[in-house]
């Protein structure tokens, strides 16, 4: 079976960095040494009152040092967070014929585990969609579906999918949606 289609989407973490190094840097700046805290997950910790900075850390950096007032930082960045960027690509395959049936297959692939992936897959014939299949995938990198329709007779077939994917927390946009992918039309 050959790809006939595909679509990519990408995300980065660099969110989660800003978001981690400000909780760093916050914690040390307005919390007393003995009870130095991070900011609960997902809220940037402020400098001052009325201060706040959020910046990047540039692309091969691994350690980087803050410094407000008499507060000082260092953040380390971890080999997990090291992997800034991930791609997900739906692939969209031309239908076919098997036992009485036709198949419209799809899958999607992602170069690092994601929460969530939903795949739809459409059969269509004569440009009417016939059926569907949705399939969920959780915490993994790859999910797939078939949607199958007993043969009625010939004309022209054509698979379509679209995909929303979940990234991992701390990813911006926390959600992504893959337009839709058609096949080729072919006839059965």
């Amino acid at each position: 079976m050959a790809v006939n289609r595909r679509r990519s989407l990408t995300r980065s973490a660099v969110g989660t960095l800003a978001v981690g190094m400000m909780a760093a840097v916050g914690a040390v700046a307005t919390a007393p040494a003995a009870q130095a805290e991070t900011a609960p997950s997902g809220q940037v910790a402020k400098l001052a009152p009325s201060v706040s900075k959020t910046f990047k850390l540039p692309k091969g950096v691994t350690t980087f040092k803050a410094e407000s007032g008499s507060a000082k930082a260092t953040v380390t960045r971890t080999a997990k967070q090291a992997q800034l960027n991930i791609t997900c690509t739906l692939y969209v395959y031309n239908p076919y014929y098997s036992a009485g049936y036709v198949n419209g297959y799809a899958n999607v692939s992602c170069t690092s585990a994601v929460s969530q992936i939903r795949i739809v897959a459409g059969l269509y014939l004569n440009n009417w969609l016939q059926v569907t299949n949705t399939q969920y995938s959780y915490g993994s990198s790859w999910v797939s579906a078939t949607a199958q329709r007993w043969y009625s007779g010939a004309g022209w077939w054509q698979t379509g999918s679209v995909a929303t994917i979940w990234f991992p927390p701390g990813y911006s946009p926390p959600v992504g949606n893959i337009p839709q992918v058609n096949s080729a039309a072919v006839w059965i």
